[in-house]
C-alpha cells in the first residue's frame, strides 16, 4: 500500500567466513556443547540459536519475495549505498 520494497542486507559473507574458518569451527563446537547442556529447568536462561537458523531465515525471506543481499564484510556501507541509489 505504501509502495515500500523491503531489502535485507546480511553482514559477513562466505569469503570472510572462510578466512576465519578456525574461529567459525570453534564457535560451532561451543554451540554444540551448549546445546547438550539444555534441560527443561535451564532452557530459558541459555541462549542457543538453531544451527540452520540463518538458512531458514533467508529461505523464508526469499519465499516471501523479499530481496536478500549478502555483504562480504560489514553491511553499513552497502546499506548506505543502496539508500543513496534508491533515494
Amino acid at each position: 500500500l505504501c509502495n515500500v520494497t523491503p531489502i535485507v542486507v546480511l553482514d559477513g559473507g562466505l569469503d570472510e567466513e572462510r578466512r576465519k574458518m578456525k574461529v567459525t569451527l570453534q564457535r560451532r563446537r561451543e554451540r554444540m556443547h551448549q546445546s547438550l547442556k539444555v534441560k527443561p529447568v535451564n532452557q530459558s536462561s541459555l541462549k542457543i540459536f538453531p544451527f540452520l537458523g540463518k538458512e531458514v531465515f533467508v529461505q523464508t525471506l526469499l519465499e516471501m519475495g523479499v530481496q536478500v543481499m549478502q555483504s562480504y564484510f560489514e553491511a553499513d556501507d552497502q546499506i548506505a549505498a543502496l539508500a543513496i541509489e534508491r533515494g
